[in-house]
């Protein structure tokens, strides 16, 4: 019981985060565990170096038609307001995964919805 319930800790802080459910036979609802309670561990965040960022903007510069998709790593990462300001100083439309939406306001000029399908993201 331990590591389902850690388990799902984790996953409710992972992808899109929200609520998880637990269920459990009728007769281990009530078990007692001995276990001691697990500090919270902050989730890695990753982050793209100058250079690369650098090279990913000349890159996007030089394309006649530049194009965002933008995955639920957007999401995980707390980076919608920096995506939406990205897209608006380039001008470039952003399509974005299922698990990534809500990365645009619905009704903004560079929002292209969502493309792909849930099971992949």
């Amino acid at each position: 019981i331990p590591e389902i319930v850690r388990k799902a800790f984790k996953l409710a802080e992972l992808e899109k985060p929200g609520a998880v459910h637990i269920e459990l036979p009728e007769d281990m609802a009530e078990d007692d565990v001995d276990t001691s309670v697990l500090p919270k561990t902050p989730l890695p965040r990753s982050v793209a170096s100058e250079e690369s960022m650098k090279q990913a903007l000349a890159l996007i510069q030089k394309s006649q038609k530049p194009f965002i998709i933008a995955g639920n790593g957007v999401i995980r990462q707390q980076a919608s307001a920096a995506l939406q300001a990205w897209a608006e100083a380039l001008g470039v439309p952003v399509t974005h995964t299922f698990m990534a939406k809500g990365v645009l306001p619905p009704d903004h000029p560079l929002n292209m919805y969502t493309v792909g399908l849930q099971m992949k993201d």
